[in-house]
């Protein structure tokens, strides 16, 4: 059942990549109690969260604002990590969440780069309110490694990949919606690793 009214006007939305990773990022606990106690001190209506590896660190920033959010997910996969790292939380309990991984995720001969093994997708929520279907998207495209990288670079043609397959895939579910009478809301977040000059960034704002 749709949730109550809700003017578009005064939604508030925060996303961060919060570097979650054991052993590699420094200051990883003091970092997740520190972005737990900043979201229970705001007012944001959504939010999303990349590169939250590890469980416990998840399930204390839900423990934490449990009070405020009546949905909060981690998007677990079929990786090696056994997440995405991505997360939404929200004020009102989805409709339907689904986690679509990308085909071309980087390379398992450079292990230390790492995307190969997290399985990067794209993370959605939808949200039935009262005359509004909210589309919620989370992603996290592939790392850039190297400044100035070419645009023949295989991460280069990476990203522009996982960029055409997040198009589609966000044309894909907000077309699908059953509750045609209501108007679409559609919010992107997350770390795209690219900018406004580049393809990926391009080919989103363009052709999708």
């Amino acid at each position: 059942m749709p949730s109550k009214n809700f003017e578009i006007d005064n939604l508030k939305i925060f996303t961060l990549n919060c570097w979650g990773l054991r052993y590699v990022s420094d200051h990883r606990e003091v970092r997740m109690k520190l972005i737990a106690q900043h979201l229970c001190d705001q007012d944001y209506d959504v939010v999303f969260l990349q590169e939250v590896w590890i469980q416990s660190d998840f399930e204390y920033i839900r423990t934490k604002t449990n009070f405020k959010y009546k949905f909060a997910h981690i998007f677990n996969n079929a990786s090696l990590l056994g997440t995405s790292g991505l997360v939404i939380l929200a004020k009102w309990l989805p409709a339907l969440i689904y986690f679509n991984p990308y085909t071309i995720n980087g390379s398992p001969f450079r292990p230390l780069h790492g995307d190969w093994f997290s399985t990067k997708g794209v993370a959605y929520a939808r949200i039935e309110l009262i005359g509004l279907n909210l589309h919620l998207f989370c992603t996290h495209m592939h790392a850039q490694y190297d400044d100035n990288e070419k645009l023949i670079d295989q991460y280069s043609v990476h990203r522009i990949c996982q960029a055409y397959e997040l198009g589609k895939f966000i044309n894909l579910m907000s077309c699908n919606c059953t509750n045609s009478a209501s108007k679409d809301l559609i919010i992107l977040a997350g770390d795209l690793n690219t900018c406004s000059k580049e393809i990926p960034y391009r080919l989103l704002s363009k052709y999708f």
